[in-house]
């Protein structure tokens, strides 16, 4: 058991459940709580300078957020929104920091802030440095796998790529014209994982 699922197993008792686009925190606002997922899906969100609206991360049920700005004693620095009906289990940093006097759990906690670095680290080589077409393929691929009953809408792509929604619809049409997915609606079906898979350099390990 890491650091954040004993703390979870002693105080996590509070839940409250969350609607599609409710936000659970706004950047800027006071760290005092840290969530896990119970059921549904949570984005963290970003907003540039220039207006644009970025998918940072997001978090599946059994998974945790807020742990970074509640021990670096600091205000979120992104939204946290609910992307579907969501139930999240919360734990105040009071109680965080009382976990913490353990020396044991401070050093597990530390790992998995280092393992989060690594997952960021990853993240803008294998997206951000791409070209559209890469990341769109990136995305669809990622987003499948991390959810693949969520109906992602195209502004929820483009978000999570840092492009234009209208820069997504043109480059998923592209995809679908080379018979790599298949659209219909909001859903979309991967037809030629490896082909995407080779575009954008994803890696499933």
């Amino acid at each position: 058991m890491d650091a954040l699922q004993n703390l979870f197993a002693v105080y996590g008792q509070k839940t409250r459940v969350y609607g599609r686009g409710d936000a659970i925190y706004r950047a800027g606002d006071e760290a005092v709580e840290v969530y896990q997922v119970r059921r549904g899906l949570v984005g963290l969100v970003a907003h540039s300078k220039d207006g644009m609206t970025h998918l940072l991360r997001l978090f599946r049920p059994g998974e945790y957020f807020g742990h970074r700005a509640a021990l670096a004693g600091e205000r979120y620095h992104a939204t946290a929104t609910a992307l579907e009906e969501t139930e999240l289990l919360s734990v105040s940093t009071a109680d965080v920091e009382r976990v913490l006097e353990d020396p044991k759990a401070a050093r597990l906690m530390i790992a998995r802030l280092a393992r989060d670095l690594g997952f960021a680290e990853r993240y803008r080589v294998d997206v951000l440095d791409s070209e559209v077409l890469a990341k769109t393929a990136h995305a669809l691929l990622y987003l499948k796998g991390i959810a693949p009953e969520h109906r992602w809408t195209r502004a929820e792509i483009a978000s999570f790529c840092g492009a234009t929604v209208s820069t997504i619809i043109r480059t998923m049409a592209k995809l679908e014209s080379a018979g790599l997915i298949r659209q219909d609606g909001r859903e979309f079906e991967l037809l030629d994982r490896a082909e995407l898979m080779s575009m954008s350099g994803f890696t499933e390990a």
